[in-house]
């Protein structure tokens, strides 16, 4: 009967050994996640409220700042346009400014684009392509990490 005592205690033991480092290792992973998450849209919050805010009085500025927070289809996009979007922040007639007031996770995956929707208010919503003279723009938005950061692959209004 001992015997049957201490083995059931070893069984036991081991037991909660396997079911601590399964849920140790589960929890990691999900944290590893949610800061990865977290880390996403911390860029997107700032890389959208980047491409939002323009002064005419520096319209080569902006154009350099949106090239450091995009990457991939966008980033290719200003950058084959520069003169025309140079141009159009010269022609405002004044300073644009954005925020984002919202932003979540629509989709994500382990390693590799996470999409996101954005809510957004901005003076000049046409830098995203929002309507003129609606303040307010949703935005379906693509980040990748590049580099050791999230740059935005894809920003498109809806």
């Amino acid at each position: 009967m001992r015997r049957w005592v201490v083995a059931a205690g070893v069984v036991s033991t081991v037991g909660l050994v396997v079911v601590v480092v399964v849920l140790s290792v589960l929890g990691n992973r999900a944290d590893g996640r949610s800061h990865r998450a977290d880390d996403a849209l911390r860029a997107v919050r700032a890389g959208v409220t980047t491409l939002l805010t323009s002064d005419p009085g520096a319209p080569q500025r902006y154009v350099d700042t949106a090239l450091s927070v995009t990457a991939g289809e966008l980033h290719q996009r200003i950058s084959s346009s520069r003169s025309e979007v140079v141009a159009a922040v010269a022609a405002q007639r004044q300073p644009s400014t954005g925020a984002v007031l919202t932003a979540a996770l629509t989709s994500a995956d382990d390693a590799g684009d996470v999409e996101t929707l954005v809510v957004a208010a901005a003076s000049d919503p046409e830098l995203l392509g929002g309507t003129p003279g609606r303040a307010r723009l949703v935005l379906s938005v693509t980040v990748s990490p590049v580099g050791g950061s999230w740059k935005i692959e894809r920003a498109q209004a809806r």
